[in-house]
């Protein structure tokens, strides 16, 4: 058992750690396993936005869950230090106890956070200009991954690119399987897409690199979130 007065800095800092685990430190079980439990449901909100069709109404519940998870994070740790400066609760936890919070609080964000950067949504930033006006170097994108294979005429996707597949470039696909390429007299093969960039001038696309694998296809730019002093730019990416 944990005997002696919680300390409001330890407290804080458990809860950073672990939402909740401060206040289990500091005795107030009941409200740390539901502020743990809260926390739980986030990757939940991501995955199902991500689910969404891509709208301005997703990103302001991606946006809304992000803002309520920070909100939840910074807040939930200066009420464990405030809940520890005033003594405390009643109940005495066990270092057990502890022990199970950080435990779960370490491997569950660990696995959902790969979860949904694997199988929902993930930010990239933009580089180079090769997709202006649509996106500009500095834009950083969130690339919905939920029906990558659906692969659409117009949509802007987020592939892996061809020789170092480390790296991720966006474009526009403009061919599917059995379509003549733009300009061309080649046929798009099966399993494979024919992407440019919007701006013709300036990219390095399928006219130098030629077909991209569908398998290689990361998932669709759907949405401008950042950086905030192009707000103007914030918002669905538009298809042509």
């Amino acid at each position: 058992m944990i005997h002696s007065a919680p300390r409001p800095w330890l407290a804080f800092v458990l809860s950073l750690f672990c939402t909740g685990l401060g206040h289990v430190y500091a005795g107030r079980l009941r409200v740390g396993l539901v502020l743990f439990l809260v926390s739980l449901l986030f990757p939940a909100v991501a995955l199902a936005a991500a689910a969404l069709p891509t709208s301005t109404v997703a990103l302001a519940m991606l946006g809304a869950g992000a803002a309520a998870l920070v909100a939840l994070y910074v807040g939930g740790a200066a009420h464990a230090w405030w809940v520890a400066r005033g003594g405390g609760g009643a109940l005495e936890p066990s270092w057990a106890l502890v022990a199970l919070f950080i435990a779960v609080g370490v491997t569950y964000p660990a696995v959902t956070g790969w979860l949904v950067r694997a199988s929902a949504v993930e930010a990239f930033e933009i580089a180079a200009g090769s997709m202006a006006p649509t996106l500009v170097a500095g834009d950083r994108v969130l690339v919905t991954k939920l029906g990558r294979d659906a692969v659409r005429r117009g949509d802007v996707v987020c592939f892996r690119a061809p020789g170092n597949r480390a790296q991720h470039w966006v474009k526009r696909v403009v061919a599917l399987p059995g379509d003549r390429v733009p300009a061309g007299d080649a046929v798009v093969p099966p399993g494979h897409c024919f992407v440019l960039g919007d701006a013709r001038s300036n990219s390095h696309d399928s006219r130098h690199f030629g077909f991209v694998p569908l398998g290689d296809v990361v998932g669709r730019a759907a949405y401008v979130f950042w950086p905030a002093d192009r707000w103007g730019r914030w918002g669905v990416v538009g298809a042509r």
